[in-house]
């Protein structure tokens, strides 16, 4: 269960500490870890708590290894409470960063604009929400170039950085997005 899981990466921070290994990266993705594991549970608060003090050390270490991830977890958290200014501007860092590390084509930034899509769908902004699903689906797959918000990548032959699952799922999210536009504004 998620409770164990928790259980078990909070016995592992315990014993980086006690053998004063904070300096180890994994002492931060161990922390980051139970931060995830702390939202999906709902104790969002906890979380955010966490992910400050992780992030504090970081800044202090000047160490930018998964800021990308923290700022998505807060970006969660924000968008939870429909803190929708700071969840975008949350999001709007991780896909820097994500940028910055893996370019345009990857996983990571493919989910961080499927991130500001929804956020944007969920303030009601359709046609920004699709602007980000369209660049999400261009993440995904560096041969669909279009910005057409009407097109799709071919799934036939695609040259996908991401896998056929992430694909789907943002081909579903557009898909519902557009349903919601035409229930909003026929």
């Amino acid at each position: 269960s998620k409770e164990e899981a928790l259980n078990y990466f909070i016995q592992a921070q315990r014993i980086f500490e006690q053998g004063g290994h904070q300096d180890q990266p994994n002492y931060f993705s161990v922390q980051i870890n139970q931060a995830r594991l702390l939202i999906d549970l709902g104790k969002r608060e906890a979380a955010k708590e966490l992910l400050n003090r992780v992030l504090a050390e970081k800044n202090q270490r000047g160490d930018t290894d998964e800021l990308d991830i923290i700022r998505e977890y807060f970006g969660a958290i924000n968008r939870h409470f429909r803190l929708y200014p700071q969840a975008l501007a949350d999001y709007q860092q991780a896909l820097q960063f994500r940028l910055e590390v893996f370019g345009q084509h990857s996983e990571e930034v493919n989910y961080a604009y499927h991130n500001l899509g929804q956020v944007y769908q969920e303030m009601g902004d359709f046609a920004l929400a699709a602007k980000y699903y369209q660049k999400a689906l261009q993440a995904a797959d560096p041969e669909f170039t279009s910005t057409d918000q009407q097109d799709n990548p071919a799934i036939e032959g695609a040259a996908l950085t991401t896998n056929y699952a992430d694909l789907i799922k943002d081909l579903d999210f557009k898909g519902q997005l557009f349903l919601a536009w035409y229930q909003r504004d026929q």
